[in-house]
């Protein structure tokens, strides 16, 4: 896919399509990098939250890539759509805090560190916290 052709209207769906579709690990570093400066305000984030097919579990499956700035660019990627309401919700319905909670643990810096943020804006909200406590006996050890 050529990124030059996300911009406007259809940038976002644009991006999340070609993450839908496999494409090499080069590419999807630079699709997700480019959505993640798209999801800088919040209508970008409900465009992405609200694509069919869904986002987050695209996402929450690029957590287990073999490349690690694929893994740090997802889990960057949640944290921006953690910090809205929908955007926790669908993190709740993919499962996504499993994942995250292994990767903090991972020996990888800035992986831990992007796993550790999208979870930081998970906490931020009541209904957030509900979603990390049930995976309580998984994340408490890990932090």
């Amino acid at each position: 896919m050529s990124l030059s052709l996300a911009y406007g209207n259809r940038g976002v769906a644009k991006l999340i399509q070609s993450l839908q579709a496999e494409e090499p690990e080069e590419e999807t570093s630079l699709t997700l990098l480019t959505l993640n400066g798209l999801l800088s305000n919040q209508e970008n984030k409900m465009k992405a939250i609200s694509h069919e097919p869904p986002l987050v579990p695209v996402l929450t499956k690029l957590l287990a890539a073999p490349d690690a700035e694929t893994r740090k660019l997802s889990a960057q990627t949640l944290a921006s759509l953690s910090l809205v309401y929908q955007g926790r919700l669908a993190v709740r319905e993919a499962d996504t805090v499993a994942p995250l909670t292994e990767l903090v643990g991972t020996d990888e810096e800035a992986v831990a560190e992007s796993s550790g943020a999208a979870l930081l804006a998970l906490s931020t909200s009541r209904d957030g916290c509900v979603v990390l406590a049930e995976h309580e006996a998984d994340l408490v050890p890990t932090l």
